[in-house]
């Protein structure tokens, strides 16, 4: 979502309207050397708000990751929400596909918790 509007306000012409104005701030033209910083943020957001829905915790570092491009665990989250116990795409995908082939979900459920 965030991104689609982003792609709707470009269209629309906002971020030339956001340049033209930053331009004309106090700051001048040295307000724009901060979009880099805001957009960064404004993407670790997003970033960190999908994979706590997901149920990852975007502050833990997997063993097979580090460095440089992946060093976000070692930032602080910017996360929108907490970090969901379980998966709530993967329970809704899995969800709306027992409701359509007619097994019964608990059963399912039960089985593979086990």
């Amino acid at each position: 979502v965030p991104f689609s509007a982003f792609c709707y306000g470009h269209h629309k012409g906002v971020t030339v309207r956001v340049l033209e104005k930053l331009a004309k701030t106090k700051g001048g033209v040295y307000a724009i050397f901060a979009l880099p910083f805001l957009t960064l943020g404004m993407e670790k957001c997003v970033y960190d708000t999908v994979q706590s829905i997901q149920g990852i915790n975007p502050n833990t570092k997997p063993a097979d990751r580090g460095g440089f491009p992946s060093g976000g665990a070692s930032l602080p989250s910017f996360s929108l929400v907490n970090v969901q116990e379980t998966n709530i795409v993967e329970d809704f995908i899995s969800r709306q596909f027992y409701q359509q082939t007619g097994e019964d979900f608990r059963a399912v459920e039960q089985v593979y918790l086990r």
